[in-house]
């Protein structure tokens, strides 16, 4: 799966993720992203990975689902732009200072955050099976 130039790719955009973020180390990136430190040498070098390991990396940066695979194929994809809106809201309401009201409002990013995933892998779906009738 992904070719030597689709894997310098995801490299890059996983870079940008970790530089927007502040993961500058190895151990911050993987405390982060929940992977083995050889799985992010690897991914450091823009080597092959795992399906299993795109799937924790895009859950770890907030990516829809797919998203890895998209960056392989080559497809324009903006995974940043849905995160940074998302980070600054985060930003936002953990600035409050009654907790109830600054959770409530964690927990309904978190809801939207996956509800868009969901719907943008439901919406790509929808047009692949569209296009296939076509």
């Amino acid at each position: 799966m992904g070719t030597e130039e689709g894997w310098e790719r995801l490299r890059r955009a996983i870079q940008e993720e970790r530089d927007r973020r502040g993961l500058d180390t190895l151990a911050a990136f993987i405390r982060f992203a929940g992977i083995a430190e050889r799985t992010a040498r690897n991914v450091e070098r823009g080597e092959a990975s795992s399906p299993g390991t795109l799937r924790k990396l895009e859950r770890a940066f907030g990516w829809p689902p797919r998203t890895g695979d998209r960056i392989l194929r080559g497809e324009s994809v903006t995974p940043a732009k849905l995160s940074n809106e998302l980070d600054e809201l985060r930003e936002i309401a953990s600035g409050y200072t009654d907790p109830t009201i600054r959770e409530f409002f964690l927990k309904r990013l978190e809801e939207v955050r996956r509800n868009q995933a969901r719907e943008l892998e439901e919406l790509r779906q929808s047009m692949n099976d569209a296009t296939t009738q076509d």
